[in-house]
């Protein structure tokens, strides 16, 4: 059996309670509450539930342009559907569903929805009222035509909202390159402020003798209108209709005075559908009579089989069938989470009853807003949804365009990603029979699990542990609480699993909306564990209610598990990734207040925080509040400190001292300040530092501010480890946590059980780094000799090689990788890949060209800002063919408003700035440009906050060479970065917004650009071996020095060590004309004049040598006596 990694610690037998306990220490066992003991999640893999569905990873508005989120970010976290904004809307000032097409079915996305009425910019819908016919509105143009939507305020005879549904499906199939994978809504929560509001009440004054009330039944009625208005446009874009106008309205051909227009799909679309696919009514919650009678009413069953109802309510074709595809309502408050099955149950009955086919159903909008970014309740919803099959999107609560607070920065992880990451993992599997004790239950361990039959992978997804299940303590804390998974049925799946198997626990702790997640830690194994009987207990201690797990259970395999934890002697793991983490109310605090946080303290619209407590600022504003805590690390080196907090919208800093001595400021950016005071700081992010040299054992750790200087919170303190010893940080990512595509799957043949066989296809992963720069990536595999391998990053090949040996090897190139998530995707045809690792490079940033915005301004404008910034100090604005006008925007709040027109488009003035970096800066390559910006714009709306995304490109020779989006950063002076790839032929760059198409032509405040050379050193192709060192002996060597008489020889040795491995090793002269030496290591000096260094090269693992240097001494010459006197 071959080896295919160096193991990292002793094989675990039998499974390990590991966790991060509070205390900061990692502990096999954690105290918890008497009397709530070990909460079983009952998993029965002898029952199958169907094909795993995956629609739960929906999001509202979570997408906000083409690049916002990234690429990396979307096809990590696998967005099954997405709710966004329609061409000309202006309900948000981003997040157009014609610019996030690509990006959305190119990473992963099925479903793309439009909320039609999001037309309307304010909140309700046109205030709320339904309109009337006051307006023209201009269809009879091509859809490019700039004339094309506009309108006149007069009556044309035609309903206004039925000319705004003509023309943004004119637009949308005009332009759309996936029509059948698109949706269409006509109504947003029409039950409550949005034009229909009689919450479930469908009867005048509610008696049903009394017939429908007339607000219900212009609903229904308006239904009819939509999908006969709808499918009408689908079906001339299918047919590429010729359609003649005249004052708005479609006429005959050849009416006089007609216009006509061609409705064509684009150049290679086609339609496969018959009829668009429509999802409604879109109740605000679930309303079991509306939904009744709306579905009588769409399925054509009305007429006289409702008796009471007068003639003249009655429809007019009642045997027309106008079903939505997808029946839509909202599951947002917490106790959505016991009452959904029943809701659920309800409407599978009355559909039932009909005897109408089942459904498809998405609940467009689900959990609180402290649902958002916190894997152990994004768990218990997902697996509702799961468990009944139906799609659902979170809830849009605060920011758009960052996948509803389910991740960090412009590319980077929360812990909410993850769980949507690994949800996404289960694509291609089966679902099994999951029972918990606490179903239909607010807040309670829930879990979902699957079987990967071709990959032969079962996992379990779980969180919401809580150990105040009883009692109605509302504060549910639920730290430290033992969770046994409990699988059976192990047996009917033997021809999967086998009958030995490995089991690897997984840890995602929450760390704030904002506050990034790295790599989720490895906190329980088990190897080899016998499952004849058919069942297996896993038991992990849960760190909180919060927090979310994933169980992976393998046929046996061929590397060596490990944890990510101490083990029962505190050595540190060599993975080098031991992490510990301390709430902040548990530690010493100085000048601070402590708040109570009950996670269901403030209904749908509240914020959580770890532990249910965060910790604030004192009475006195100027004196230093800090709080302090006690650690003990495992080993030698750096750890990095992570600070989760919430702040009022600006970057500040927090200074950390590590046993009295001050070790730094921490930087801490900006978070969305919510304006309620009970709210301020609660919306969290991080801020991080790397704590430099720390030896083991204990130490005191402070974190302070001045309130008057920077006003955050702090709700957790997290310590990681950076590497193991003498060792820069890495990470592991094994085979069995790949996805895949087109043929490649899991191995396991002897020798390379659990290895991924490429088989021409693609494995993808997604790995998580701290900062942006420079990392060698080593991708571990085993093939043939000449066997290709390619490596990409980020759609970037970084290493394509033919491998230079056969059996057990790695690939590793030195690339730089941006800050958060790097989507890899390792190809190939004959090669089956172990794992991927990354590991810091730092030494190699000095590579970098930093270009600071200010030298290259170009009729921009540069600021120097008061007050502290995180970025470089000067920064430049204006960099777009538009500007802010000074007398249509407002500073407020230390945020940019635009004010806007009637029809919600913002008022900007021309501009013409923009960064020239000259000729000859950055020489001809492919680069990652890391720019540092700031966005601060937001639109004066009615409904919340509208933040934007806002556009830059980079051109060369008049082409586009990089084209992205950047996120709002809640504050100008506080800077985010965002990665881009370009490729430049070393002549001059233009930076800016040159394309009014992209954010109204709006570029963001830049600060620097650094460019990375794409990679940093030659690609190597190295034999794996477990060689630790060569080292040289022989008589007459000192200090690395032989001398040795010209003429004469000598002999060499040289030990590999471990003395395990092959002692063979190979000897090389630097310059033979002088010193040659053999096989055997026998040197030879031939003459003197120059020192040679003799290498010995061990055969095992190239990547290991010793050398000395020879000196060769000249000969004596001979003496002629004859001429002496």
């Amino acid at each position: 059996m071959m080896n295919l990694r160096k193991p990292l610690a002793a094989l675990l037998a039998t499974a390990t309670m590991a966790s991060l306990a509070v205390g900061a220490s990692s502990t096999a066992l954690a105290q918890y509450t008497e009397g709530n003991g070990p909460q079983t999640l009952n998993v029965d893999y002898g029952t199958e539930t169907g094909d795993f569905y995956g629609g739960a990873s929906g999001t509202l508005y979570g997408l906000g342009d083409d690049g916002s989120p990234t690429d990396a970010i979307l096809n990590g976290a696998s967005v099954d559907n997405t709710s966004q904004k329609p061409p000309f809307g202006t309900q948000h000032a981003s997040g157009d569903a014609l610019a996030v097409e690509d990006s959305f079915f190119n990473n992963n996305g099925k479903e793309l929805a439009i909320y039609i009425q999001d037309y309307y910019s304010d909140w309700g819908y046109n205030k709320g009222k339904r309109p009337s016919d006051n307006r023209s509105y201009k269809l009879d143009v091509p859809v490019d035509d700039p004339s094309y939507g506009t309108y006149t305020n007069e009556s044309n005879g035609r309903w206004d909202y039925d000319e705004i549904t003509e023309l943004v499906m004119n637009k949308v199939l005009a332009n759309a390159k996936n029509p059948d994978q698109w949706t269409f809504l006509p109504f947003n929560e029409p039950d409550e402020g949005n034009w229909y509001k009689t919450g479930d009440s469908v009867f005048t004054n509610n008696q049903e003798s009394k017939g429908y009330n007339s607000t219900f039944l212009q609903l229904l009625k308006d239904w009819d209108s939509e999908y006969d208005t709808i499918n009408k446009v689908w079906s001339q874009y299918k047919n590429n209709a010729t359609v003649s106008y005249k004052n708005g309205e479609e006429v005959a051909e050849g009416t006089e005075g007609a216009t006509t227009v061609t409705k064509s799909l684009p150049e290679g679309v086609s339609i496969t559908r018959d009829k668009a696919r429509l999802a409604g009514p879109g109740d605000s919650a679930w309303r079991p009579q509306r939904t009744w009678h709306f579905l009588r009413w769409a399925s054509g069953q009305y007429g006289d089989k409702y008796a009471n109802v007068s003639d003249n309510q009655k429809r007019d074709d009642v045997t027309k069938n106008r079903l939505p595809d997808v029946m839509v309502w909202h599951e947002l408050g917490e106790d959505s989470l016991k009452n959904y099955r029943n809701h659920y149950n309800t409407f599978v009955a009355q559909e039932d009853n009909l005897n109408i086919p089942h459904l498809g159903v998405n609940i467009t909008e689900y959990g609180e807003m402290r649902d958002m970014g916190t894997p152990g309740q994004l768990i218990q919803w997902m697996a509702m949804f799961e468990e009944t099959k139906v799609q659902a999107e979170t809830a849009y609560w605060n920011m758009s365009g960052n996948l509803s607070d389910n991740m960090s920065g412009t590319n980077s992880a929360n812990a909410g990603w993850w769980m949507f990451k690994w949800y996404g993992d289960l694509r291609g599997s089966q679902t099994v029979k999951v029972t918990s004790s606490y179903e239909n239950t607010v807040d309670n361990l829930q879990g979902i699990a699957a079987i990967d039959k071709t990959n032969k992978k079962a996992t379990v997804l779980y969180g919401g542990a809580n150990s105040q299940i009883s009692g109605g303590n509302v504060s549910r804390v639920g730290n430290n609480i033992p969770v046994t998974v409990h699988m059976t049925g192990l047996d009917k799946v033997k021809d999967v699993l086998g009958t030995n198997v490995d089991v690897e626990v997984r840890e995602n702790a929450y760390t704030g909306i904002d506050g990034a997640a790295t790599t989720p830690r490895v906190v329980n194994v088990i190897s080899n564990a016998d499952i004849s009987s058919g069942t297996l207990d896993v038991t992990t201690t849960s760190i909180d209610r919060y927090a979310s797990y994933q169980l992976v259970v393998t046929p046996h395999q061929d590397r060596t598990l490990a944890t990510d934890t101490t083990d029962a002697d505190g050595k540190a793991p060599e993975s080098g990734r031991w992490a510990a983490t301390v709430e902040a109310e548990d530690t010493e605090l100085n000048n601070t207040s402590i708040a109570d946080v009950k996670p269901n303290q403030g209904g749908w619209g509240h914020l959580i925080a770890s532990g249910n407590r965060w910790v604030g600022g004192g009475n006195d504003s100027n004196a230093e509040r800090s709080a302090t805590w006690t650690v003990t690390v495992p080993a030698d080196g750096d750890y990095r400190l992570e600070v989760i907090g919430g702040n009022e919208g600006v970057a500040g800093t927090n200074q950390i001292s590590v046993d009295g001595k001050s070790v730094g400021d921490m930087t801490i950016t900006g978070e969305q300040s919510i304006p309620s005071s009970s709210m301020k700081w609660r919306y969290q992010g991080s801020g991080v530092l790397t704590l430099k040299g720390l030896k083991a054992g204990k130490h005191t750790i402070k974190v302070a501010t001045t309130s008057s200087k920077f006003n955050n919170t702090w709700d957790k303190f997290m310590l990681y480890q950076m590497g193991a010893a003498n060792d820069d940080a890495t990470t592991y990512y094994p085979s069995t946590d790949f996805r895949f595509q087109n043929g490649a799957t899991l191995d396991w043949s002897d020798g390379t059980k659990g290895a991924a066989a490429l088989n021409g296809g693609i494995a993808d992963v997604h790995a998580s780094t701290w900062e942006s720069g420079y990392y060698d990536v080593t991708v571990e595999y085993t093939a043939d000799k000449g066997t290709p391998l390619s490596l990409t990053a980020n759609g970037t090949v970084v290493a394509k090689v033919q491998s230079a040996q056969g059996g057990l090897q790695k690939v590793v190139v030195r690339t730089a990788l941006p800050e958060g998530i790097t989507h890899f995707q390792i190809a190939g045809n004959g090669a089956k890949v172990v794992s991927l690792t990354t590991q810091r490079a730092a030494e190699s940033d000095k590579n970098a060209v930093a270009v600071e915005a200010e030298d290259v301004a170009d009729g921009a404008t540069t600021v120097s800002p008061t007050g502290f910034t995180n970025g470089t100090g000067t920064y430049v604005t204006d960099l777009g063919v538009k500007k802010l006008d000074a007398s249509h925007s407002k500073v407020q709040g230390g945020l940019h408003w635009l004010e806007t027109d009637a029809d919600g488009n913002a008022l900007l003035a021309d501009n013409s700035g923009k960064l020239t970096i000259p000729a000859g800066k950055l020489a001809a390559g492919t680069y990652n440009a890391v720019v540092t910006f700031s966005n601060d714009i937001n639109f004066s709306y009615t409904r919340d906050k509208q933040n934007v995304d806002l556009g830059l490109q980079m051109r060369q020779n008049g082409k586009e060479i990089a084209r992205d989006m950047y996120r709002f950063t809640f504050n100008a002076q506080s800077f985010l970065d965002r990665s881009t790839t370009i490729t430049t032929d070393g002549g001059a760059i233009e930076i800016g917004n040159f394309d009014s198409t992209a954010s109204m032509g709006v570029a963001p405040n830049i600060d620097k650009i650094t460019f990375y050379p794409v990679v940093a050193a030659d690609v190597q192709n190295v034999p794996v071996s477990d060689v630790e060192s060569v080292a040289i002996s022989g008589d007459g060597i000192t200090d690395g020095v032989l001398t040795v008489k010209e003429g004469e020889s000598t002999k060499l040795s040289a030990t590999v060590s471990p003395k395990t491995v092959s002692q063979d090793v190979t000897w090389t002269s630097s310059d033979p004309e002088y010193v040659t030496v053999d096989a055997d290591g026998t040197v030879h000096a031939l003459k003197s004049g120059k020192d040679v260094t003799i290498t010995a090269t061990a055969n095992a693992d190239n990547r290991f040598a010793a050398q000395i240097t020879v000196k060769v001494t000249a000969k004596e010459q001979a003496v002629d006596k004859s001429k002496l006197q």
